[in-house]
């Protein structure tokens, strides 16, 4: 079953790559940025004439919005950047794609207090990519960040969040404050636990996850607390019973539930015990209930408590 990861655990799944493969943090940006693109052009119908404006911060997933924006122009279309930090902060790896940005032409501007060339932009642009804050947010956004970040939650233009929304926490889901509301959010390697935990979950958007070349077998051995539960997945945990098999030999559960004005609740979790693959199922509810429970499951034993 898959695994939901927090930003501390999906960290080590990057440390570990970096270490035992060799990508630098660099070439996963890199790789990072190219993911969101091809999303961005799958959901877009292409990347020619397209016009972004893309938030960054100071961290690597500013440096993931600075390698879409030098791709997407690349690809046919334009992008405004914004870095919501000063440039000194800008450190590492995000650094260095902060340059080659600038370098290929991309003129990045430094948001202060005055937000008006910001929303400027973003009644000009097709999209907002925001790449302000990652996974490694707990609590709320600072205050000059929450104002950023309220900007392009109540934009009138579609919002794509490079690995999560900002302002959701990647641990738990919880908003504190401002978030961004995406409608397409490109995450990668592992989906964090806030990306499928309310509120979190309902500023996601489409969820696509993207492998910028973590290897299954670190994948596979990352720490994680959560798993990611489906229909096909409970299926293959459940035991199949074999042709010579019958209901004595494929388990007994019993059931004890029930009271006036809730006999469904007695009934449903009776006949799940049955489809989950029991060979008998024994349920005890109150006297006064025995007989409509009878009329209720065929399959199932009901036995009248006191």
């Amino acid at each position: 079953m898959p695994k939901l990861v927090t930003g501390r655990e999906m960290a080590a799944v990057d440390q570990r790559t970096i270490e035992e493969v060799g990508i630098s943090s660099a070439e996963l940006i890199e790789r990072a940025g190219a993911e969101v693109i091809a999303a961005i052009a799958a959901r877009w119908d292409g990347l020619a004439g397209l016009q972004a404006v893309v938030l960054c911060g100071k961290g690597n997933n500013g440096g993931d919005g600075f390698a879409v924006a030098r791709l997407l122009c690349a690809g046919g279309g334009s992008a405004r950047v914004f870095l919501a930090a000063d440039r000194a902060d800008v450190q590492g790896a995000a650094a260095e794609h902060l340059r080659r940005c600038e370098q290929e032409g991309e003129a990045v501007e430094v948001l202060g207090e005055d937000l008006a060339p910001l929303d400027a932009a973003i009644q000009k642009a097709d999209l907002v990519i925001d790449a302000l804050l990652g996974t490694g947010l707990r609590g709320a956004p600072r205050p000059a960040m929450a104002r950023v970040i309220e900007r392009i939650a109540h934009c009138e233009r579609p919002v794509v969040a490079v690995d999560i929304p900002s302002g959701v926490e990647a641990d738990t889901g919880q908003v504190h404050g401002a978030a961004a509301q995406a409608v397409l959010t490109v995450t990668f390697g592992l989906v964090k636990v806030g990306q499928l935990f309310y509120p979190g979950r309902s500023h996601c958007g489409a969820l696509h996850l993207a492998n910028i070349g973590f290897p299954e077998p670190i994948l596979r051995d990352a720490a994680a607390q959560a798993l990611l539960l489906s229909a096909e997945g409970l299926g293959s945990l459940v035991p199949r019973c074999g042709g010579d098999e019958h209901k004595g030999s494929c388990g007994t559960v019993a059931v004890v539930a029930g009271s006036v004005g809730m006999t469904g609740a007695a009934a449903l979790t009776a006949d799940a015990a049955l489809r989950s693959g029991a060979g008998r199922v024994h349920l005890g509810v109150p006297a006064s209930l025995n007989d409509i429970l009878e009329v209720k499951l065929s399959e199932v034993m009901t036995r009248p408590l006191p």
